[in-house]
Formats: structure tokens, C-alpha cells, sequence
């Protein structure tokens, strides 16, 4: 029992801390649920907003002809048309506030469309207005698509909650590492009758109870302010949840094990995590990038994190399906604590 003393008091020294900044708490609390909050609210809509387009009146007489042809062929509601000289069209679309242009529509053969071709919003508005122009508006019968599991909400939360993990793990251990070991109070650690196992011991447990409360914090929002749930096995995710705790803290004990400035050790963090979240399908599917790229994405551990919580969540994915996602991340996780172990300077 006396040997499991330091394990307690380091436990107990990691939930003061932890409890004592108030920054620490909102960042890993209220920040996920509010992201989470105004994301699920702007892809929640019914109904979706009109796409905004312009048409180009180079004087006061076209504008004046332009205004009545839209009030007397009825735009569908899918777009909002608006009438613009040219100056005032190129701005708005810097600006973001239009997605397409028109020029000479009054005359159907020299009528030309300015759209992006690689945004989607422009390609649509491009299909809705031909059609417009053409007298021949598209029907508009489809149904919003709200099926639990298929909602925007229901692929953003599991993200979420990777992405905790991967901030949780990196900052929460590889940061506190460096600034322990600049401040000098590693060093003093040491001097402690404690254990350097029980040190990462207890580091390794308060990561899993935060993850924890993080976890059944989204999952509880979810639940209430969208009707998010589980559709797979709750122990599948627990499972999923635990090997990406596994792994991600063996990557921030890695980067933490050598470096001793704290400016250093920011600038690696955010190295290691912004590639993270733009790439492993966070916010957005990774189906996305170039074709050629997508077998090396799946098999990036922040993607196989995300992907097996959204086979569980939204898939009905059970433990056997994630089970080979849980092990390769766990064996990634050992190797990186391997690796940290042998290098790892305490000052």
C-alpha cells in the first residue's frame, strides 16, 4: 500500500491543477460544446439558404430592364438575384456575399456565367440559374435529410471528440512535460521517494478521466441540443476512445522528451496538431483531397481514430470492427512511449 502513496498524492496533484485554471477548464469543456453548438446550428437548417448571384447592369437603363425581367419571370427560391454594375460585383464576390455573375443576361447569346468551378455553392447556382434563364426551373422536391447518423451534427461530434483526445494528449502532456522541465520541477520530482513510472502512471490516468468527462460532456450536449446517440456498441467506443488516448499520449511524451523551451516545444505541438485537424477528416471528409492521396489518409492514426468513432457512432459498428483500428493505434502508442522512454531527459 505505501508504494501506491506517490501514485495517489501525483493523481491528486494533477486534478488540482488542473482545477485551479480556469483557462485549462474552458478549453477542454466549454469550448468543444460551444464549437459543437454553432457548427450542428449553422448545418441544421430546414430549409437552406438561397445562393446569392449577380446581374450585371453596366448603366442606369439596364439596371432599370434587369430589375423587371427578374420581378417578371419569379427567380426560384434557391436563388436570391440581385441586380450590380460591375465594380459592386467583383467586390461582392471577393467579399464572399455572391457565389456567381452574370453579364449580358438580357441577351441569351451573349449571356456568360463568372462562377468558381471548384466551389460547389457556384457549380449549383450555375445549374439553378441556366435553368431559371431557361424558363424551365428545376423541381424542387427534395426532402431535407435528417436520419440520425446522416446529419452533419452526427459526423461532426465524433470528430470532436478526437480531436479532444489529440489536444488533450499533446498539450496536456507533452506541454506540461516541457514546462515542468523548464521551470525545474521535474528535477525536484525526482528527488521525491515516487517512481518515474508512477509519474507517467499518473499523468496517463488524469489524460483518461479528463478524455472521459470531455467525452460524456459532448455526448450529454449532443444528445439534448441535437438528438445525437450511439448507434454501434458503447464498449466499441469506450475501446476506440482508450487506444487513442494510448496513442496520442505516447506521441506527447515523444515530442516532449527532449526539449526544454517552452517556445520550442508550442511550435512542435502545433506542428504535430494543425496538420492533424486539416487533414484527418475532422470537419470535413478527407474524400475530398486527391484520390491518389486517400490510401495514405486512412491509414494517418488521427483518420483511423475518426473514422472507427464514426463507424460506432453513426454505422452501428460493433467491437469486432473496431477492434483491429484499437490495436494499431495501442502499438503505436507503446512504440512512441518506447521511444520517449529512452530518450527522455527529466532535466
Amino acid at each position: 500500500m505505501a508504494s501506491l502513496r506517490p501514485l495517489g498524492q501525483l493523481l491528486l496533484l494533477q486534478w488540482r491543477s488542473f482545477f485551479r485554471e480556469p483557462g485549462v477548464l474552458f478549453w477542454a469543456l466549454v469550448f468543444p460544446l460551444v464549437l459543437s453548438g454553432l457548427l450542428g446550428l449553422a448545418y441544421s437548417h430546414r430549409k437552406p439558404a438561397p445562393l446569392p448571384i449577380l446581374l450585371l447592369a453596366e448603366n442606369p437603363g439596364q439596371r432599370e430592364a434587369l430589375e423587371s425581367m427578374v420581378k417578371a419571370l419569379a427567380p426560384p427560391s434557391r436563388l436570391k438575384v440581385s441586380v450590380a454594375s460591375p465594380e459592386e460585383a467583383a467586390l461582392a464576390l471577393k467579399r464572399g456575399k455572391a457565389v456567381l455573375s452574370v453579364d449580358h443576361a438580357l441577351d441569351p447569346e451573349a449571356r456568360r456565367y463568372r462562377v468558381d468551378a471548384n466551389n460547389p455553392e457556384g457549380e449549383l447556382a450555375l445549374l439553378f440559374s441556366r435553368a431559371w434563364f431557361s424558363g424551365k426551373p428545376l423541381p424542387e422536391d427534395t426532402l431535407p435529410l435528417d436520419t440520425r447518423g446522416s446529419r452533419y451534427i452526427d459526423f461532426l461530434l465524433p470528430g470532436l471528440m478526437a480531436f479532444s483526445i489529440i489536444n488533450s494528449c499533446l498539450w496536456g502532456v507533452a506541454w506540461v512535460l516541457i514546462d515542468y522541465r523548464q521551470k525545474k520541477f521535474m528535477r525536484r520530482m525526482v528527488a521525491t521517494p515516487m517512481s518515474r513510472g508512477q509519474f507517467f502512471m499518473a499523468l496517463f490516468i488524469g489524460r483518461c478521466c479528463l478524455v472521459t468527462i470531455e467525452t460524456c460532456t459532448l455526448l450529454a450536449f449532443g444528445f439534448i441540443a441535437f438528438h445525437f446517440s450511439l448507434q454501434g456498441d458503447p464498449l466499441a467506443f469506450a475501446l476506440v476512445m482508450l487506444a487513442g488516448v494510448i496513442a496520442f499520449f505516447g506521441l506527447g511524451a515523444l515530442i516532449s522528451c527532449r526539449t526544454s523551451n517552452s517556445q520550442v516545444g508550442a511550435g512542435l505541438i502545433n506542428a504535430t496538431t494543425l496538420p492533424m485537424m486539416l487533414i484527418s477528416g475532422i470537419f470535413f471528409s478527407y474524400e475530398r483531397f486527391p484520390e491518389a492521396a486517400q490510401p495514405y489518409l486512412r491509414m494517418f492514426p488521427p483518420t483511423m481514430m475518426v473514422d472507427a468513432l464514426r463507424a460506432v457512432a453513426n454505422e452501428g459498428a460493433g467491437v469486432a470492427r473496431v477492434l483491429p483500428t484499437a490495436l494499431a493505434l495501442s502499438v503505436m502508442g507503446l512504440l512512441c512511449m518506447a521511444a520517449a522512454r529512452r530518450f527522455f531527459r527529466w532535466y
